[in-house]
């Protein structure tokens, strides 16, 4: 009879102590939110421009173009700028491969690589963007943005030069 006491306690306890640790995890909610502000291309790097045969078509290879954000995700700082003599300090570069058609119609993608963002409310970290016309997405992030994931739109609002972003994001504690 004392084994069968003693086989039972030992049971209860070990399924106790199995399910201590999964009542104490709690799960909390992915804060969500939405992100909305401008980036402005500010210059620099380099870009080759490809004769797409007889097409008509040009290839544009964009590399480390400098790039600040402003607004819901700040990277780098415009301060004066557009004054030519205070240089902005870059938030990140664009780096992109383009296809463009005679009608000026063509496909857009490219990669925004941010360092130092900071997302008031989530905290800081570097972050990598994905675009292809309109469309926007975040592709990861470090930091305290680690968890972030997203996509959005942006729009000219000067040109190619200016262009505002709303992101819809996710971030997981």
């Amino acid at each position: 009879m004392n084994k069968k006491v003693l086989v039972i306690a030992v049971v209860l306890m070990a399924v106790a102590i199995l399910a201590l640790p999964i009542s104490v995890v709690s799960a909390t909610k992915p804060l969500t939110m939405t992100l909305t502000g401008i980036y402005y291309m500010v210059g620099g790097g380099s870009m080759k421009v490809f004769d797409a045969g007889q097409s008509g078509n040009l290839i544009f290879k964009i590399k480390d173009l400098g790039c600040v954000w402003t607004g819901d995700i700040t990277a780098g700082d415009i301060g004066t700028w557009p004054d030519p003599t205070v240089p902005p300090v870059l938030g990140g570069v664009y780096n992109g491969y383009w296809l463009v058609r005679p009608t000026g119609e063509g496909a857009f993608p490219g990669r925004f690589i941010l360092e130092d963002v900071t997302i008031a409310g989530v905290g800081t970290g570097d972050l990598t963007l994905g675009s292809k016309q309109e469309k926007l997405w975040i592709e990861s992030g470090t930091g305290d943005l680690s968890s972030i994931r997203g996509k959005g739109t942006q729009t000219e609002i000067a040109g190619i030069v200016v262009l505002g972003y709303t992101l819809e994001v996710q971030i997981n504690p």
